[in-house]
């Protein structure tokens, strides 16, 4: 009883994972049509939000779709992603396209690419350590 609790707890957290990825471009989507009161952005410099807001989001692919054999793929799948939202953006009428920002995103992309890439190796090996362990309970 307490290992399938156990595989169970695995795959649901399998679903989770991807579910946080999806809620993130979710936001992304929002928050790149979403009106910006003129206060809130002339205050702030939004290229240091769109390449932090980039960089993490190779984080959440990667606690996502780490183990994937075609991982990287999703450095070209967000720059598109980024791309799409910047074109929205052309058709509303209180945003503007910036090709800045997709630089800003660009930039962000890559460098969380080059940070993520040693951890990603990491969770592969701790992924087939804790599937390895279940695997030699439940045969038992």
């Amino acid at each position: 009883m307490k290992i399938r609790a156990l595989v169970l707890c695995v795959s649901l957290f399998d679903q989770i994972k991807a579910i946080q990825f999806l809620l993130m471009l979710a936001l992304f989507f929002y928050l790149g049509v979403v009106e910006i009161p003129p206060k809130v952005g002339a205050q702030f410099n939004d290229l240091y939000a769109h390449a932090l807001g980039y960089f993490l989001s190779m984080f959440s692919a990667l606690v996502a779709f780490y183990s994937m054999r075609r991982f990287w793929w999703v450095v070209p799948f967000l720059w598109g992603y980024s791309l799409f939202i910047e074109v929205v953006q052309l058709i509303l009428p209180h945003r503007s396209f910036a090709f800045l920002d997709i630089v800003a995103n660009s930039i962000g992309l890559l460098g969380g690419a080059l940070v993520i890439a040693p951890l990603r190796h990491w969770l592969i090996r701790l992924d087939k350590y804790v599937r390895g362990i279940i695997d030699r309970i439940e045969s038992k």
